[in-house]
C-alpha cells in the first residue's frame, strides 16, 4: 500500500479517481491521525457528511469494538507496518461505530505511511462492511438447524440438545425428559388432499404445541409428521401431564379444508434423559417404542418406556409429597419444635433453635430431611419459611410477657437458599416483628455454609440488610468447606456453627480437634461467638469446653421439644 501512493501521490488527480470508485472505504491521516482524504464510499459506508470530517481526528469519528472491548485506533496505526503482509491476512474483523450513529461489522486494513528516511508521516486504512455477507452466513447457519416449514429446530439439533442434557444431568443429577410424537391420520390426510394441504396442516399443529411448551423447552421436527420435545429440568410424572395435555389439544383442534372439516390426533412416547442414559440415540429409540406402544393401544395416547417404571412409582410418591407440602400450609398442620442452645458460661444467657416437622398419611412424624429438599426443588421453601416466621413470631409474642423479650434471649430461624434470594422475605420479617412487638435482637437466623459458598454476593447482601434491622445471623453447618474461612470477615455475621459430623470425630481425630481449635481462634479473633452442635457425649462436651466454644447443643444436652413447652419453660 506504501509503494502505491508513492506511485499514486505523482497524479493526484488519479489518485482521487481510482480510491473514489472502489467499493471499500478509504480513510488516509496524516502523523497526527488527523483525516486528510476519505473516500465516496467510506462517506456512504460510515453516514458522513463533509462537514463532519474536517479537521477532525479520525477517534472523534471512529470508534472500533472487538466484541464488547474497546480498540484504540491511533495504537492500531502506530503497530502497523509500512508494508502489510500479503493476501488477506491483513485484514481483522472489528465492530466499527462511526460518530454519526452507524454501526457495521467491517474487515480493517491498516497500513502506514513513511517518508524516505522511515519517519512515519500517516496511515491508510481500509474498510470492508462484511455486515451482509454475516448476515447471510447465520442465515445459513439456521437453516443447518432448523426445519424450514415449520421454523422449529431439526433432528441434527435436537440430538445435540439431548447429548447437552445428559452431560449436565451427570454433572447435576437433575433429570430432564423426551417426548417422541407421531400424528395420527396424518398421513390419510396427505394422500386425500395434497402435500400443499398436508404441510399447512403439520404448521398449525406445530404452533398449537408449542404454545403450551415453557421457553427452555426444544420442539423439533424429526421428519415427516413426527416431532421430538426436549423438557429439560422435567421429572417423568411432569412429562407425562405435559404429555397428556399436547394430546387433548390436538384431540380439539379441527383444520378446514375447503369444504371438509379434518381432525387428527397425536401418540406420544415417553423416555427419561438421566445420568443412567447411555448416549442420545438411546433417549431417542426408548421414546421411539413407547411412542409405539402408544399408537397400538387405542386407549392410551401417552406411554413411559418400561424400563422408566421405577423411575414413574418414585415421581408418583414425589408428586404425593408435594400435595402434603401443600396441604400442610394451607391447614397449618406442621409442627415446631425447639432445642436450647446452652452456654458454657452459666451467666450467658439460653438460646433456642427452632425445628418443622411434619404429618405424613400414616400419622408419621417427618423429619425435615424428608421433605425439605422436595420443598426447595418445587418452589415451596420460601413459603415453608414464611411460615415458620409468622407462628414462630405469633407464638413467641404470646409466651413473653407482652411480647417483649430479654434482651439477651434469642430465637434461631433457619433458612433455605431460595428464601435468600427472596425480596418479599425481608419485607415480611419487617411487618411481623411490628405486628407481633418482638424486639428484632431477639431473632437469629441459620444459613448454612453450602449456601454461603455458593451463592456469596447475594447472601452478604441479605445480611447485610438482616444486620441493619437488628437481628442476628449465624452460619450454620460452618467448617465443611475451606473457602468459607476467606468469607468471614466479608459477611456481618454474629455467630457460626460448627458442622456435627467434626464434633463427632472430635474425641478420636486430632485432625478435628485441630480444625475446631483453629476456626475457634479465628472466630474469636473477628469477635464471632462459636456453637457446636450435634454433641451427644460427655468427653465431646469436655475438649469443646477446653478449646473455648461459647455454646453448645445437641441430645445430650437436651431433645428438641414442642415451641410451646419449650416457651413455657423460659
Amino acid at each position: 500500500m506504501g509503494r502505491h501512493f508513492q506511485s499514486i501521490n505523482k497524479n493526484p488527480s488519479f489518485e482521487y479517481s481510482i480510491l473514489q470508485t472502489i467499493a471499500e472505504g478509504v480513510i488516509r491521516v496524516n502523523a497526527n491521525s488527523h483525516i486528510d482524504f476519505i473516500n465516496a464510499a467510506a462517506i456512504v459506508m460510515f453516514g458522513l457528511k463533509s462537514e463532519d470530517i474536517q479537521s477532525k481526528c479520525l477517534p472523534e469519528i471512529i470508534m472500533l469494538f472487538d466484541d464488547s472491548k474497546a480498540i484504540c485506533i491511533t495504537q492500531l496505526i502506530l503497530r502497523a507496518e509500512a508494508k502489510p503482509p500479503r493476501h488477506d491476512k491483513r485484514y481483522c474483523l472489528y465492530t466499527v461505530k462511526c460518530s454519526s450513529g452507524i454501526s457495521i461489522d467491517a474487515e480493517l486494513s491498516v497500513s502506514r505511511i513513511n517518508d524516505s528516511h522511515g519517519i512515519h508521516r500517516g496511515a491508510v486504512i481500509v474498510f470492508r462492511d462484511v455486515g451482509s455477507r454475516r448476515a447471510k452466513l447465520k442465515q445459513l447457519v439456521w437453516r443447518s438447524n432448523h426445519d424450514p416449514l415449520t421454523g422449529l429446530v431439526n433432528k441434527r439439533e435436537m440430538e445435540r440438545r439431548i447429548s447437552k442434557a445428559i452431560l449436565s444431568c451427570r454433572r447435576t443429577g437433575r433429570q430432564s425428559s423426551f417426548l417422541y410424537l407421531d400424528l395420527n391420520r396424518f398421513k390419510s390426510v396427505n394422500d386425500a388432499y395434497g402435500h400443499l394441504a398436508g404441510d399447512q396442516l403439520l404448521k398449525r399443529i406445530a404452533a398449537l404445541i408449542k404454545d403450551s411448551l415453557r421457553d427452555r423447552d426444544t420442539f423439533a421436527r424429526l421428519g415427516g409428521d413426527e416431532f421430538g420435545i426436549l423438557l429439560e429440568n422435567c421429572q417423568i410424572v411432569q412429562a407425562e401431564r405435559i404429555a397428556h395435555s399436547i394430546c387433548e389439544s390436538v384431540a380439539r383442534f379441527r383444520y378446514d379444508c375447503g369444504d371438509k372439516r379434518l381432525q387428527i390426533g397425536v401418540s406420544v412416547g415417553i423416555s427419561a434423559v438421566s445420568d443412567c442414559s447411555s448416549n442420545v440415540l438411546e433417549v431417542l429409540n426408548c421414546a421411539d417404542c413407547a411412542c409405539y406402544a402408544a399408537k397400538k393401544d387405542k386407549k392410551k395416547s401417552v406411554r413411559v418406556h418400561k424400563s422408566n417404571e421405577i423411575v414413574l412409582k418414585d415421581q408418583h410418591s414425589l408428586i404425593n409429597s408435594i400435595s402434603h407440602i401443600n396441604k400442610a400450609l394451607e391447614n397449618n398442620a406442621f409442627l415446631l419444635y425447639m432445642q436450647k442452645v446452652l452456654p458454657m458460661v452459666e451467666k450467658n444467657p439460653v438460646h433456642r433453635e427452632v425445628f418443622i416437622r411434619m404429618f405424613n398419611d400414616d400419622g408419621k412424624l417427618l423429619q425435615p430431611k424428608h421433605f425439605i429438599t422436595t420443598a426447595e426443588d418445587f418452589g415451596l421453601a420460601e413459603r415453608i419459611d414464611a411460615w415458620i416466621l409468622e407462628h414462630t413470631l405469633n407464638m413467641s409474642s404470646q409466651y413473653l410477657k407482652h411480647g417483649e423479650m430479654d434482651n439477651a434471649f434469642a430465637i434461631s430461624i433457619n433458612l433455605s437458599a431460595s428464601t435468600i434470594n427472596d425480596e418479599g422475605y425481608f419485607y415480611l420479617l419487617k411487618k411481623l416483628l411490628k405486628k407481633y412487638k418482638v424486639n428484632p435482637i431477639n431473632i437469629n437466623f441459620e444459613i448454612n455454609e453450602a449456601i454461603v459458598t455458593k451463592n456469596f454476593h447475594t447472601v452478604r447482601g441479605f445480611v447485610r440488610k438482616i444486620r441493619r434491622l437488628g437481628c442476628g445471623i449465624s452460619i450454620d453447618d460452618y467448617g465443611t468447606d475451606t473457602r468459607s474461612l476467606s468469607y468471614l470477615h466479608q459477611i456481618p455475621v454474629t455467630s457460626i456453627k460448627l458442622n456435627r459430623q467434626i464434633i463427632n470425630r472430635l474425641v478420636d481425630d486430632k485432625i478435628s480437634r485441630a480444625l475446631v481449635e483453629a476456626i475457634t481462634r479465628i472466630a474469636h479473633l473477628l469477635s464471632l461467638k462459636v456453637i457446636a452442635k450435634g454433641v451427644e457425649k460427655d468427653e465431646q462436651l469436655e475438649q469443646l469446653r477446653e478449646i473455648g466454644v461459647d455454646a453448645v447443643q445437641g441430645f445430650l444436652l437436651e431433645r428438641p421439644v414442642l415451641i410451646k413447652q419449650s416457651l413455657a419453660n423460659i
